[in-house]
């Protein structure tokens, strides 16, 4: 039996007046800006961020707790040239066919029956380590419990119209030849974030090679020795060898971890009096 078809929205002359206005405005300003900033989203008990990025070099608008905490995440990865937000999927007919072509209803103003455009919370591009070329992917940002239900110990999708939605923008995606994912509090967490923010205060340090060189090759012995000593007791054992304050050593610390030139496990939390792991060793 055939399904009925689903009737789309229609769209209006303010969302076009919208699109436009949105299209100059970038025209002008020659880079990407949010096509949903924090002002057009605010309610009572919502939190918005508005984060001055300096790796970027511009502000950025994040739309939850969870944005913010994934954009750190991104911004700190040295591969990472260039982040968008609140990326628009248009033209907006082509969502609306996408929609039409997998008979789903496409995002929609209930109340007018009008069709809103799509967005991507973040479009990262990365630069290959070796060659340059530039790649992007477009991540859709989601609480895991938004998404997915643990039954008998088996994981479950939930939330049939989130999933819907999401498979439009896939497809929009895939159709610009970019690549898209899922990312979830359970794949960058409160423990990562908490660890970038707390090697963060130091990630623009000006520090010589020779003395990052000498730190990470100091670092790695005491604690191939010692994998359970807090970090304080190892950067003291660097501290002497190296011979370097110990303020010093906690610079180095947290700028080679930002960096992740010192390839530390940030899922844990760290801090001066906890042990760390370190990556592939």
């Amino acid at each position: 039996m055939k399904l009925k078809s689903v009737k789309q929205p229609v769209i209006k002359p303010k969302t076009v007046q919208d699109i436009n206005s949105w299209l100059t405005k970038r025209h002008e300003l020659s880079r990407h800006f949010a096509y949903i900033n924090i002002k057009q989203t605010q309610r009572y008990g919502a939190r918005r961020h508005l984060h001055q990025s300096e790796k970027i070099g511009r502000i950025f608008h994040l739309l939850s707790d969870l944005e913010i905490r994934v954009f750190r995440y991104f911004e700190s990865l040295s591969n990472v040239v260039d982040i968008k937000e609140q990326v628009p999927l248009l033209p907006l007919e082509e969502t609306i066919l996408i929609a039409h072509q997998q008979n789903l209803l496409h995002p929609r103003n209930w109340k007018e029956q009008s069709a809103v455009v799509m967005t991507t919370d973040l479009v990262v591009t990365y630069a290959d380590e070796h060659s340059r070329s530039l790649s992007e992917t477009a991540y859709n940002i989601k609480y895991a419990d938004q998404l997915y239900a643990e039954i008998e110990g088996t994981r479950h999708k939930v939330n049939q119209r989130s999933w819907e939605k999401i498979h439009i923008e896939n497809m929009y995606h895939q159709n610009k030849g970019r690549k898209f994912r899922i990312i979830t509090d359970q794949d960058v967490t409160e423990n990562m974030e908490f660890n970038l923010k707390w090697f963060h205060t130091e990630q623009n340090k000006t520090i010589e090679k020779y003395l990052i060189s000498a730190f990470i090759d100091c670092f790695i012995d005491f604690w191939m020795n010692s994998k359970i000593s807090h970090v304080a007791e190892l950067l003291d054992q660097c501290c002497k060898k190296l011979a370097i304050p110990f303020s010093t050593a906690v610079t180095l610390f947290k700028y080679t971890a930002y960096h992740a030139i010192l390839k530390v496990d940030i899922s844990d939390r760290i801090t001066l009096s906890t042990p760390v792991r370190i990556a592939n060793l």
